[in-house]
């Protein structure tokens, strides 16, 4: 009897591939059989091991392909891994005529080893169907990488670009790694939430919802920081940290500034001085950065060799900048140091300045041997708020400064004292309603306060360093919102 098309697909589909096929990643596939091909030697002795597994399933992206007479090579990708797996479709006419590079496949067949294929690996397929052909009339081709401004131009699809999906996978090697080093220092990983009703950092540089007055009955925020509310957590936890989304509505342009931006934001009562800080946060990007490049390698090579890197980062020198002690300066220090630079800066450095300059990040790091530098004890006038006194005038906090990018993380002792912090909320001189919207931050002074310190770092800038210091910040996020760009 007739079979209508799609009913008939079907019957084809569940024939190919409802047997006992076990389903499977590229990852999986390699971490699986990695011991068989370091002792591949003996082929025959290699080979009884794949027997074992029997068929296997998986989809995938075609990278490239090779048509032959009898027999057709498939390189395969499906972004869980840098490797791609080599199939091999013989007779060729197995092989849809629609088949070209960027074709989803699902593939069905036996592993094996083999020394014509790159990485070891083969899939001799049995079944083989397109579950999304690609539209070549488009002119769009993801098989081979993009310039940088075209990729963008087409975000949803950036996923299939090997580089962005190395990008992707250090991202979230980069995230279990920072997870994994607080957690080991017994760090509680907490939520904090996006909606506020405070400007932590008190520049109003926040987004604000414009419902939210009729809906909360107070304006409230996209956050800019978890820190206040971090505070609390601490202050019955000892020891907390999030990894979170974070807000700022700053009209800027540049290759190292979005929107919308990762935060990994810590407060703890065992930072409770500028040392003590500076001590956990060279411990914590040290064992994180050392996780990244041991689980990472290829994918960090790829990224962090480019040719205009401001740093010249690649693999060995990362490693060199990590195994020094971090400098520290104080921010009189540098000042200093820098003003023995006359003539380099378009704003040069005075002695009268309260802060530091994206150019005077830069030089700084240079003029201390291109490694990374804390500056510390910076003027109360240039800090928040909430940051404690080292001595009178003189606040706190530090400044962390990496080659090629500047600044990545600030921190501070927070101001543990209600008299000291009420002060410190005039000296600053915020408005009446800001100040009654932070009777809680206030009220925890009240009730058993605690010295207590704690650090934002920037994931997104700090991804920056590890690829190489030119490298966009744009490029190193999914989908970047940044002044005037909010495609999707």
């Amino acid at each position: 009897h007739f079979k209508p098309a799609p009913l008939l697909a079907a019957i084809v589909w569940r024939r190919c591939f409802s047997g006992s096929s076990r389903r499977v990643c590229l990852k999986q596939t390699f971490i699986e059989h990695s011991s068989q091909l370091a002792n591949g030697e003996n082929r025959a002795d290699t080979q009884e091991g794949f027997e074992e597994t029997g068929e296997v399933s998986l989809v995938g992206w075609v990278r490239s392909l090779r048509r032959q007479k009898k027999v057709s090579f498939i390189e395969l990708g499906d972004g869980t891994t840098h490797k791609t797996l080599q199939i091999v479709v013989s007779p060729s006419e197995l092989l849809p005529a629609d088949v070209s590079a960027d074709t989803c496949l699902r593939v069905v067949g036996r592993l094996s080893a083999t020394d014509r294929a790159a990485n070891g690996l083969e899939l001799q397929a049995s079944s083989l169907a397109v579950t999304g052909p690609a539209d070549r009339a488009s002119g769009l081709s993801f098989h081979q990488e993009q310039r940088p401004d075209t990729a963008r131009q087409s975000p949803h699809l950036r996923p299939r670009l090997a580089g962005f999906q190395a990008v992707c996978r250090l991202r979230a090697a980069l995230n279990r790694a920072l997870r994994s080093a607080l957690d080991e220092r017994h760090y509680l990983e907490v939520e904090a939430p996006v909606l506020t009703t405070n400007d932590c950092e008190g520049a109003g540089e926040t987004f604000r919802l414009a419902d939210s007055e009729s809906f909360f009955r107070s304006p409230v925020h996209l956050t800019v920081s978890s820190q206040l509310h971090l505070e609390a957590l601490a202050l019955g936890l000892s020891r907390v940290y999030c990894l979170g989304r974070a807000f700022r509505a700053e009209k800027s342009l540049t290759t190292y500034h979005l929107a919308e931006f990762s935060m990994l934001e810590a407060e703890a009562t065992e930072l409770d001085s500028t040392d003590a800080l500076c001590n956990h946060v060279e411990w914590l990007l040290k064992t994180a950065s050392n996780c990244v490049i041991s689980q990472c390698p290829e994918d960090l090579s790829k990224l962090a060799n480019h040719e205009d890197s401001d740093s010249g980062n690649n693999l060995s020198a990362i490693e060199n900048l990590l195994s020094k002690s971090f400098a520290r300066l104080t921010f009189a220090d540098a000042v200093k140091a820098l003003m023995e630079k006359t003539g380099e800066f378009k704003v040069p450095p005075t002695m009268g300045m309260s802060d530091l300059r994206r150019e005077h990040e830069l030089a700084l790091v240079q003029l201390c041997g291109n490694i990374p530098v804390f500056v510390t004890d910076f003027p109360v006038k240039s800090r928040p708020f909430y940051c404690a006194e080292s001595s009178p005038g003189l606040s706190a906090s530090f400044d962390l400064l990496l080659p090629g990018v500047g600044e990545v993380l600030g921190g501070s002792v927070r101001e543990s004292d209600s008299t000291r912090l009420n002060q410190s909320i005039k000296r600053h001189q915020l408005l009446e309603s800001s100040v009654e919207r932070l009777h809680w931050y206030l009220e925890l002074r009240r009730f058993g306060s605690a010295p207590h310190g704690g650090y934002g770092l920037g994931v997104d800038r700090f991804l920056r360093f590890l690829v190489g210091g030119s490298t966009s910040v744009k490029e190193l996020v999914p989908f970047p919102r940044s002044f005037h760009h909010c495609p999707s």
